[in-house]
């Protein structure tokens, strides 16, 4: 027998109570040297323990001319394979609803049917903390940037959980 609602444990709280305030700190570098008017410009990347998600903030020297909006990348999972093709609203979550539905009732939604076959789910990697280490160039919607350095809390992480570092 198959419910027409099917049970699908998905579940952050764990992830999020462990790893609340929790965040690397990477400083990073981008080379934009090639393109007319480009130079290297310093970045720090936060990611977030609790979610997944990466924020990018530009690191602008004072008297440089620039904009004080110092947000590069705002905070949200990057996928690895960037930049994809434009998808539809929905077409990348965890769960899709199918529809709607309204029953015999005259009121607007009595329910709705998720799609237990996940026919038109688009599998995208994210990066994860795995993948973050000095050294490392990962792809920020198609900008090379280099992990140069990290902070203290980021060190003893990285130490603890994967055993990398002094």
């Amino acid at each position: 027998m198959e419910p027409l609602r099917p049970y699908e444990p998905y579940d952050t709280r764990k992830q999020f109570l462990e790893c609340d305030r929790k965040v690397l700190r990477f400083f990073c570098l981008w080379d934009d040297s090639a393109s007319m008017f480009g130079d290297r410009r310093e970045l720090i990347l936060y990611y977030f323990l609790c979610d997944d998600t990466i924020e990018i903030k530009e690191v602008v020297p004072p008297s440089s001319g620039r904009d004080a909006t110092s947000l590069f990348l705002q905070r949200r999972k990057l996928p690895k394979y960037g930049p994809p093709g434009v998808y539809q609203p929905g077409q990348i979550t965890d769960r899709a609803v199918l529809n709607l539905y309204r029953g015999l009732t005259g009121r607007p939604a009595d329910g709705y049917l998720l799609d237990k076959y996940k026919l038109g789910k688009v599998d995208q990697e994210f990066y994860k903390d795995s993948d973050l280490f000095i050294g490392a160039t990962i792809n920020v919607w198609g900008r090379k940037v280099l992990l140069c350095d990290c902070d203290n809390f980021t060190k003893t992480y990285y130490k603890t959980k994967y055993g990398i570092g002094k």
